[in-house]
């Protein structure tokens, strides 16, 4: 069999390796701690977020912010923040009353998508 027809069926037969790591999954946003710390001068915002995955198991994934920087790219209010409920707890800010979300996977990054954009955390332990 020539290589390029080898090719086409390796194609047609079905989905890679690759389209399963990107496939869409949904997930339960149970909290979002938010605090703020400075480095170097520059305040920085973190989001640490205790999540559900498809399979039952916790994670626990963080995103960081430059505030004063690019518009917040972490919060996952989904254009909604009337909706949530938030607390304070040693400084932090506590979000909690999330919908879920749709979102892919690809190693310890998870891509969350929200009504207002996509939001990238990666995940750094479990809860």
């Amino acid at each position: 069999m020539k290589p390029a027809i080898l090719l086409c069926i390796l194609l047609l037969s079905g989905p890679s390796i690759i389209d399963a790591a990107k496939k869409k999954m949904t997930v339960e946003v149970v909290s979002v701690s938010e605090s703020t710390t400075t480095v170097d001068g520059t305040p920085v915002d973190n989001f640490l977020a205790k999540i559900i995955l498809p399979d039952g198991s916790h994670a626990l994934a963080g995103c960081e912010e430059i505030i004063g920087g690019s518009p917040k790219v972490c919060d996952l209010d989904n254009g909604y923040p009337e909706r949530l409920k938030r607390t304070q707890e040693n400084g932090n800010t506590i979000t909690t009353g999330y919908p879920k979300f749709e979102a892919t996977r690809n190693g310890k990054e998870l891509t969350i998508y929200t009504a207002a954009g996509k939001r990238t955390y990666f995940i750094v332990n479990f809860w």
